[in-house]
């Protein structure tokens, strides 16, 4: 429906944004970058689709130029996971003042979404210490204790912190991540790095009776 649309009209600002969505999601940066150029050039402030090129330009490394789009975005429309999105950027950049504003904004903006949560602790364990992340890291777990993502970080920041639950959050992190391997191989290097070595062990051999590796 999409596709159709923009074949009818290739000009319309809010079919382009919506195909650049969609090639976003298909994982075609380049792509979704030249739809929302598309779009932009229709309608310059159109907040969706400064938001959708700002999107494609982190995935390109264009983080300059993707800070930029999500700013105007935000001044159009200001939304809490974009907040994320900048103070992120503003991280890349070096500039942990402006990353520290944003991602606290964006948390206090959505204190019930567990990715803004995580994404806050996340960047607060690197910064300032796992003692700094763990409490966001336990209010995004309560809200999405299925997240592997989420759970990985609350166990990695308990066991640095001496608190022998990490090791069955990382357990539990790594079962519901076997399609996800950077989470997996985080489970198994935070259980080695914490001295826990039999654990990481044996995760790797569960990893491998799944697999059928030996």
């Amino acid at each position: 429906l999409i596709l159709d649309c923009v074949r009818q009209e290739p000009a319309n600002p809010w079919a382009c944004t919506a195909l650049s969505g969609m090639l976003l999601g298909a994982n075609d940066p380049t792509a979704a970058e030249a739809a929302a150029n598309r779009a932009l050039a229709h309608l310059p402030d159109y907040s969706l689709a400064l938001e959708a090129r700002g999107l494609a330009r982190m995935r390109l490394g264009k983080n300059a130029a993707a800070l930029a789009d999500l700013a105007g975005s935000f001044a159009h429309a200001a939304t809490a996971r974009k907040a994320l999105a900048i103070g992120l950027l503003y991280d890349d950049a070096e500039r942990p003042g402006e990353a520290e504003e944003w991602l606290a904004r964006a948390a206090a903006a959505a204190p019930e979404d567990a990715e803004v949560l995580n994404g806050y602790g996340t960047w607060l364990a690197r910064r300032r210490g796992p003692a700094a992340g763990l409490p966001w890291f336990e209010r995004a777990t309560a809200l999405a204790p299925g997240s592997a993502d989420v759970r990985v970080n609350l166990g990695l920041a308990r066991l640095a912190l001496g608190d022998a639950r990490g090791v069955d959050d990382v357990r539990r992190a790594s079962a519901a991540a076997r399609e996800d391997a950077t989470v997996f191989y985080r489970a198994v290097l935070g259980l080695a790095r914490a001295g826990r070595e039999e654990a990481a062990l044996d995760l790797l051999a569960t990893e491998g009776d799944a697999t059928g590796e030996r």
